[in-house]
C-alpha cells in the first residue's frame, strides 16, 4: 500500500491563502449579506476560519442548488460566494441566469 495521502484537491484548494485572500476581498467588497457556500469534505478548520470571515455553509454536489435557492428564499439580496470547484460554480451561474431569464419571460 501507498504512503501517500488521501485527500480531495478541492478541499485542499479552498484550505489555500490564495483562496482565503479571495473570500475576504469578495466578501469586502459588496455590500449585500454574503455566504460562502463549500463541499462538505472541507476541512473543519477551514469552515472555521472562512465563518469566521463570511458565513459559510456546507453542501454536496447533489444538494447545492437547492442549498443556494433556500440561501435566496430567506435571503433575496444575498450575495453568494461558492467554492472552491469554479466548474461547478460557473454551472450553477448559468443555471440561476437561465432560470431569471425564464422568470422574466413569464412575469
Amino acid at each position: 500500500m501507498s504512503n501517500e495521502r488521501i485527500g480531495c484537491s478541492l478541499a485542499d484548494a479552498v484550505s489555500s491563502p490564495k483562496y482565503m485572500d479571495y473570500l475576504a476581498t469578495a466578501a469586502a467588497s459588496v455590500p449585500s449579506p454574503s455566504l460562502h457556500v463549500v463541499y462538505i469534505n472541507t476541512p473543519l478548520e477551514t469552515k472555521a476560519y472562512t465563518h469566521e470571515v463570511v458565513p459559510t455553509i456546507t453542501c454536496t454536489s447533489s444538494n447545492v442548488v437547492q442549498t443556494i435557492l433556500q440561501a435566496f428564499a430567506e435571503m433575496p439580496n444575498l450575495s453568494v460566494w461558492y467554492g472552491p470547484d469554479t466548474c461547478m460554480g460557473a454551472n450553477i451561474m448559468e443555471l440561476f441566469r437561465q432560470m431569471a431569464v425564464m422568470c422574466s419571460l413569464y412575469q
